[in-house]
């Protein structure tokens, strides 16, 4: 992910500025440039662009993959689902924790449930600002693995 931030934010910062970074990272995907992107139209319930330039895919109703620039075609995509399907296991471990007769924190038990749904409506809706999500989960992992497992 680091390098998906890295190649999606080092032409958008340059030539557009924090505007250009904002568009690189909230936007689906599409080439490098500030509002050459593929948007979610919810009235037709498929995307599209303005940008005569950027294909969508075979189906015509999502990006077409090939596009390199943003972040979601530069990693989150493929990071994103293990990501997704790391929130399982951890669904699992809480489980084995009460199986043992010891008791889920609070914590645990409603943030593992939230995350899990978060990060599915992160996938299913293609939303690129899931990488925030991530980052802010990871620290929270981090704090409970502090706290509980010292």
């Amino acid at each position: 992910m680091v390098r998906a931030l890295n190649v999606s934010l080092s032409g958008s910062m340059e030539k557009y500025g924090l505007p250009g970074a904002v568009d690189a990272l909230c936007k689906i995907q599409g080439p490098r440039g500030y509002g050459d992107a593929i948007m979610y139209n919810a009235t037709s319930s498929s995307y599209a662009s303005r940008n005569s330039l950027i294909h969508l895919g075979a189906d015509m109703l999502t990006p077409d993959s090939s596009d390199v620039g943003r972040i979601w075609n530069e990693g989150l995509a493929f990071w994103g689902w293990f990501f997704y399907l790391s929130k399982f296991y951890e669904v699992v471990d809480t489980m084995i924790i009460l199986t043992k007769g010891k008791r889920s924190s609070t914590l645990q038990t409603y943030h593992h449930a939230g995350a899990m749904l978060c990060m599915w409506a992160g996938m299913r809706y293609m939303s690129p600002p899931i990488w925030m999500f991530a980052l802010v989960n990871s620290g929270i992992h981090t704090m409970m693995v502090c706290m509980f497992r010292i």
